[in-house]
């Protein structure tokens, strides 16, 4: 189990820096670049932000990274770019611990490992 756990970390740390693609821009638009905004006091609003249509409680998730970097003085345009992107795939790493671990309850260990396998395999 720990095994799976330590891989499943390695790959999703490891995406982050092997992946220089973005599948949808409404992961900017919506979310990096209203957390951006609301830290750093700078960044794009869409017209749904303007008009109050959308809720800040996903992009308040990604202030902390920022926050972070702010006060350490550390918001180079790297890390600025990175912090959410290792936040998601820590958060991507919670999600495959308890996906791991409802199959093992409903199924068993050897259908929780194939499942989590399959997880980590999907891009």
């Amino acid at each position: 189990m720990k095994v799976i756990f330590l891989t499943a970390l390695l790959i999703r740390l490891s995406s982050v820096f092997v992946i220089r693609t973005s599948y949808v821009p409404d992961e900017t638009w919506q979310c990096t670049e209203v957390a951006h905004r609301l830290v750093f006091g700078n960044g794009h609003l869409t017209w749904e932000w303007k008009e109050g249509l959308r809720s800040y409680l996903h992009p308040l998730i990604f202030t902390i990274p920022y926050m972070i970097l702010k006060v350490l003085h550390i918001d180079s345009p790297y890390l600025v770019v990175m912090a959410p992107r290792v936040l998601q795939a820590l958060l991507n790493f919670c999600g495959d611990v308890l996906l791991y671990r409802l199959v093992v309850k409903l199924y068993g260990h050897p259908q929780a490992s194939y499942t989590t396998i399959m997880q980590l395999s999907s891009w």
